[in-house]
């Protein structure tokens, strides 16, 4: 596997999500204790909403951005997450969900955004909500403008940092039914944990997928082997 994930590339990312998403078996990695990702798809009350994972250039590597929710919110106050939020009635698209939450959140206009792929659905059952994630990305660094009413702070990181396991680790957070021990990302001080870190889990994967593969052709050719 290469050992160096800095140079990752938006050409590497289009690659990698060529492959079957591994779905579960990677949210799974960061499924807090007493819940569960089992879904009632006859269930015609579950809500559906829309998130995006944007990236850009920033110095010589890929970031991506999250948002620190206004601690005033009704759902999931202060926590972490991607910008996005529930499908309205006549958007059939959930992308269109995604790219209209970021306008609306960050500042970043819809037609600067090219989308790149999409990650698993996550069922969030304690809100009873369908989240789909899209992986969008911005040629240049977009010129955030952050609603404050709905978003405390921007939180830029490398992409690359999501690939390090030193960055994997359990926090207690505090949720609306108590304290609780969670499955996390600690990146930059900052806790990255429920469904936003399942959907990064998934991107992790597939990338540590892509790259083992990768690593493995360049071996073969090196020693003289078929690819």
């Amino acid at each position: 596997m290469l050992s160096n994930y800095t140079n990752i590339t938006i050409e590497h990312i289009i690659s990698a999500l060529e492959e079957p998403l591994p779905g579960k078996q990677a949210h799974i990695s960061m499924l807090p204790e007493g819940r569960d990702l089992i879904c009632d798809e006859t269930n015609q009350s579950i809500k559906k909403s829309a998130v995006l994972m944007l990236l850009y250039p920033e110095g010589n590597e890929l970031h991506f951005c999250l948002t620190k929710r206004n601690s005033m919110l009704r759902n999931h106050p202060g926590q972490i997450s991607f910008p996005g939020g529930r499908c309205e009635n006549h958007e059939t698209d959930p992308w269109n969900t995604s790219l209209r939450e970021t306008e609306e959140e960050i500042g970043v206009p819809q037609n600067q955004i090219i989308l790149i792929g999409k990650l698993s659905a996550v069922f969030v059952k304690v809100s009873n909500f369908m989240i789909y994630p899209y992986i969008g990305f911005s040629p240049e660094k977009p010129a955030f403008r952050v609603n404050h009413h709905e978003v405390e702070a921007l939180i830029s990181l490398p992409l690359s940092e999501i690939l390090s396991d030193d960055n994997h680790t359990t926090r207690n957070v505090n949720t609306f039914m108590g304290s609780m021990k969670v499955p996390c990302y600690h990146i930059n001080n900052h806790i990255i944990w429920g469904a936003t870190s399942m959907m990064i889990a998934e991107l992790e994967a597939i990338l540590k997928q892509y790259y083992s593969r990768r690593g493995a052709h360049s071996d073969n050719v090196d020693n003289g082997r078929e690819p």
